[in-house]
């Protein structure tokens, strides 16, 4: 880089709550700003890229070392609702993905604000895409996966089921946030792992035990195997 070159631009954490595009997609969009320029600005905010990410990336594979930027004119609480409403509506992005990117939301969404939030939320992210259906009728029912699902337009349910592959099987969530298999499938597969390690379950085994324990209570010595069996059943059962 020569000393009059721009200053390499780092990307926002805001915009990292999105995916970035595939391959294929930033080969299109190399070939549309080859042929009709750049049509959009890299929108910065705090001296990084809120909005933008794919067309920088893309300008610095064409060559493009300056391109066309503008600074983010709203203030720090309105950039979340920003680079949601410019990109998981105008992305082609999955359901799966977009259960992701709520979950990433997750940590910037206080409790405390989460309710006087809602309107603004329903203001800015297209309401007429059903929304409305996809929080519960009761603000007392309202949990943070039902707001950051509403963000994105997905159920908060579906948040629910990204938070624990990202809880116990993160490489599968890498996967789906990558495109590379939905999240009802990464689900199902973590559960069936999780199943196949876990074994069968113990109580009906514990049944079984405290069955033959009466039926031999004449012999003290096989009982009290029996008991010591059961209880490594009981211990092993509770340590899941």
């Amino acid at each position: 880089m020569s000393p009059d070159s721009p200053a390499k631009l780092e990307p926002h954490p805001l915009s990292a709550l999105l995916p970035m595009m595939s391959d294929q997609e930033l080969r299109k969009l190399r070939a549309d700003i080859l042929k009709n320029g750049q049509q959009e600005p890299i929108v910065l905010f705090e001296g990084k890229i809120l909005d933008g990410r794919n067309r920088y990336r893309a300008c610095m594979d064409l060559g493009i070392v300056d391109p066309k930027k503008e600074d983010f004119a709203g203030k720090p609480e309105d950039a979340l609702h920003y680079v949601m409403a410019r990109n998981v509506h105008r992305r082609q992005l999955s359901a799966s993905q977009k259960a992701v990117v709520a979950l990433n939301c997750l940590p910037l969404i206080q409790e405390e604000t989460e309710r006087a939030r809602i309107e603004k939320i329903r203001a800015t992210i297209d309401a007429k895409k059903g929304m409305g259906e996809l929080l519960p009728s009761s603000p007392r029912k309202l949990k943070s996966t039902d707001l950051a699902g509403a963000i994105v337009g997905v159920s908060g349910r579906y948040v629910a089921d990204a938070q624990l592959l990202q809880k116990k099987a993160p490489d599968l969530l890498d996967k789906v946030f990558a495109r590379a298999i939905p999240l009802s499938k990464a689900v199902r597969k973590y559960k069936t792992t999780a199943g196949a390690k876990r074994g069968p379950k113990a109580k009906p085994l514990q049944g079984e035990l405290k069955a033959l324990m009466l039926k031999l209570e004449g012999k003290p010595s096989v009982v009290k195997h029996l008991e010591k069996a059961l209880e490594e059943l009981v211990r092993l059962e509770a340590k899941g």
